[in-house]
């Protein structure tokens, strides 16, 4: 079942006296089903950020329309994870989390999250005290616990060791399993979106636009193997010319 669809005919940055413009994104069209993890790959400075914030609202200076089928909710819930955590300083892990609930929420619920994400311990500690590890996963609870129709995150483990980016990356498999929703997840790391996703979009320098639409089929039991997503990711490198240079 179609849940979102994005149909971009352009997005314009805006110039200052006679400077040309530049146009971002040109002719982006594809559509996100239910449930269904994606992500996003392609050069640096192409745009993908800007895309997050048309989807998420974020950004409405644009040409096309951003849909949800009439099968799903006609005001969708989003969640936004940012590179940067964006944890207010002055209050704690928890207290972060409780901001984005509605009167009436289940707050219980909240402390599932910090359960199943290894925060439990640290639920009433200030962002100063976290490590980075430890506050972009608030970050993923405070995402989750608004109980998201579509989650939008932007290289949420960029720059983390890759013994905590692997970890975390498990940890939102298995909330993802628990709640399914839709994903849709950039990142620079052609590994990760192997581990992670159903299918990768592959998008072009800028003016962006979508090039290569592919299924991830590697079985989800295997992708713990890291030589098999190795020769997956070599597969995907020699089948599609646009990620040579990138990856």
């Amino acid at each position: 079942m179609t849940c979102l669809d994005i149909d971009i005919c352009k997005k314009i940055y805006p110039t200052v006296g006679k400077a040309k413009q530049r146009i971002v994104i040109e002719n982006l069209k594809f559509s996100l089903t239910t449930n269904q993890f994606v992500c996003l790959v392609g050069p640096s400075g192409c745009g993908k950020t800007t895309l997050l914030n048309i989807v998420g609202g974020l950004d409405k200076n644009f040409e096309g329309n951003i849909k949800i089928s009439q099968k799903c909710k006609s005001e969708p819930t989003i969640g936004y994870v940012f590179q940067n955590p964006r944890l207010l300083p002055w209050r704690t892990a928890r207290e972060n989390i409780e901001l984005v609930l509605q009167p009436g929420d289940n707050i219980e619920q909240i402390d599932v999250l910090l359960k199943t994400l290894g925060l439990a311990d640290v639920a009433h500690a200030y962002p100063e005290r976290l490590s980075l590890g430890m506050s972009r996963r608030v970050a993923l609870a405070r995402a989750f616990a608004i109980q998201p129709d579509l989650l939008i995150m932007d290289e949420p483990f960029v720059s983390l060791d890759p013994l905590t980016a692997g970890r975390v990356r498990r940890l939102l498999l298995e909330i993802w399993e628990q709640r399914p929703l839709s994903v849709l997840f950039v990142t620079h790391d052609l590994r990760e979106a192997i581990v992670l996703s159903d299918r990768l979009l592959v998008l072009s320098e800028s003016p962006m636009t979508l090039v290569h639409d592919v299924s991830v089929d590697l079985p989800r039991s295997q992708r713990g193997d890291s030589s098999k997503v190795e020769v997956f990711r070599k597969h995907l490198v020699t089948e599609y010319n646009e990620l040579k240079a990138e990856f």
